[in-house]
């Protein structure tokens, strides 16, 4: 998260320092904009390839961003 910041790109929806509440209102702070598309390898235990993926899309009201920012 910090190295993405300093490169200039930031996660959607990352605060460096959350807002402390006190105990009882809750401590849930908004999602992170992050989300892994897809995501494989190979089984340390059994060596076979595992492959995962998601059809789950980032909350939108943020705008699309491409790969020039």
């Amino acid at each position: 998260r910090v190295h993405m910041a300093a490169l200039g790109a930031p996660i959607v929806g990352d605060d460096l320092y959350p807002t402390l509440r006190p105990a009882g209102e809750g401590t849930a702070e908004p999602p992170l904009q992050l989300l892994a598309q897809a995501l494989a390898f190979i089984d340390p235990l059994t060596g076979e390839p595992r492959h995962f993926s998601s059809a789950r899309q980032l909350d939108a009201g943020w705008g699309a961003v491409d790969a020039d920012g």
